[in-house]
Formats: structure tokens, C-alpha cells, sequence
């Protein structure tokens, strides 16, 4: 797996989820948990959509678990992934915390506003396109795929 518990950071953040060995209060390793099964659930769905070349996902989880020769191509390509994988991942344990499409709303404390998980959501996704996007401009020099992951939405889904 390319993506790491630490990748959730900024909009991509879950509340609730500590790095790794920073504690052991159990309603953290349970959040923990979870947030690793979405990541082994989500992240091969994504790569498929991701890459017309197949055979790239296990050439880049080679490369990040043995790291011998430094390519910028390569390391570019996994932080950017990784940030992409970050935020599909948030997204659909954002879009598990729904319990009605109507009036989803957690307490932002930083902000002292409420924001709508449906909001969030659509930052999430809305963000992760846009790198894709970049990815394959900027990093691949390629057209990308025409899945679903390089298309935005809005609040409503369309």
C-alpha cells in the first residue's frame, strides 16, 4: 500500500486519528483501524481508475518499499498519489459518517462554525481531481483515464 495513516492531513484530516504509536487509548486504535481498512478497501478501486497501465501500481509499491535508486519521476509521482489517495480515502469514510443526507454537520473548532460533512466531502473530491489532473499534465505528461476521479461534483452530486 502506498498511502499511510500520516497522509491524512489538512482537508483530508479524520478527526480522531492519531499517527502512528502516538497512543493507546482505545477509541483511537479503533479509529485507526477503520481508517486502515478504508485504505486497503479504497486505494487498489482508486489505482485501477487511476492508471491505464496496470503494471505502474506494482512498479510504484516496489519502489516505495525498497527505494535503492532515487528517481524524481517516482518519488513526485507517490507524494502526489498520496495525496490524491488521501483524500478519495476521507472521502468515503466522511461519506460513511452520514446519517442523513440532510443536516450532516460536525463542529469545525478551529473555525467555531458548523460545516457540513457533505461540504467536506465535495472539497475532498473536488481537490483530489484537480491533482489527478495535475498528475497526468504535470508528472506524466500524459491524457489520463476517463473515470470517474477526474470528474468534479458539486453538493448535489452532479
Amino acid at each position: 500500500m502506498l498511502l499511510t495513516i500520516s497522509d491524512f492531513k489538512d482537508e483530508a484530516r479524520i478527526p480522531m486519528l492519531m499517527p502512528e504509536n502516538e497512543t493507546t487509548d482505545p477509541s483511537y486504535v479503533v479509529v485507526k483501524e477503520e481508517v486502515e481498512s478504508y485504505i486497503r478497501k479504497y486505494e487498489p478501486v482508486f489505482m485501477d481508475m487511476f492508471l491505464a497501465e496496470k503494471s505502474l501500481y506494482t512498479t510504484l509499491q516496489e519502489y516505495d518499499s525498497h527505494h535503492e535508486e532515487s528517481s524524481d519521476m517516482y518519488d513526485s509521482l507517490i507524494e502526489a498519489l498520496r495525496m490524491s489517495l488521501s483524500h478519495y480515502v476521507s472521502f468515503y469514510y466522511h461519506r460513511s459518517r452520514i446519517v442523513t443526507p440532510i443536516g450532516g454537520v460536525e463542529l469545525q473548532s478551529e473555525h467555531g462554525k458548523r460545516t457540513s460533512l457533505i461540504d467536506i466531502q465535495v472539497l475532498l473530491w473536488n481537490q483530489m481531481v484537480d491533482n489527478n489532473l495535475y498528475i497526468y499534465r504535470h508528472i506524466l505528461e500524459s491524457v489520463h483515464p476517463h473515470t470517474e476521479i477526474f470528474t468534479k461534483i458539486n453538493s448535489f452530486n452532479l
